[in-house]
C-alpha cells in the first residue's frame, strides 16, 4: 500500500539530522516530493540528504526556489521514475539533513512516499 508522509519545513535552518523519525515497520521509499514555498537568504547550494543508521540513502536532493515553481521530485521505478526503491528498516533512525548556506532557511513540505513491507 502506497502511503505519504508529509514533513513540514518551517523556516528550517541548516542542520545534520534536523529532522529525525523512525518507522513502526519496514518500508520501501519510492518517492520524495519537495514543495518549497520560500528560501530566505542567499540562494544556491541548498540540498537535502536522507540517511539511515549513519548511511546515506539519498543525497543532494535540491529544493527549487519558489520562483522556479518550487516543486521537484525523486521517483523510483514504482512511480514511473528511473531510480531503484530504497529500503527503510523498522525502528532504525532516519535522519534528514538540511544543507544550506549560513543564515538561509527553507519553508515548505517534504513528502516521503512509502510502500509498507519489503518488496
Amino acid at each position: 500500500m502506497l502511503d505519504s508522509y508529509p514533513i513540514t519545513l518551517a523556516a528550517q535552518a541548516r542542520g545534520n539530522g534536523a529532522i529525525r523519525l523512525t518507522l513502526p515497520r519496514s518500508a520501501m521509499l519510492v518517492g520524495v516530493q519537495k514543495d518549497i514555498q520560500a528560501v530566505s537568504g542567499a540562494t544556491g547550494g541548498q540540498n537535502i540528504d536522507i540517511n539511515q543508521n549513519g548511511a546515506a540513502l539519498l543525497t543532494g536532493i535540491t529544493p527549487q526556489a519558489a520562483a522556479a515553481g518550487g516543486y521537484d521530485s525523486w521517483k523510483s521505478k514504482h512511480l514511473g521514475g528511473e531510480h531503484e526503491a530504497v529500503e527503510l528498516a523498522k525502528d532504525a533512525p532516519i535522519l534528514i539533513d538540511v544543507n544550506t548556506n549560513n543564515n538561509v532557511t527553507i519553508t515548505g513540505t517534504l513528502t516521503l512516499y512509502l510502500l509498507w513491507g519489503e518488496l
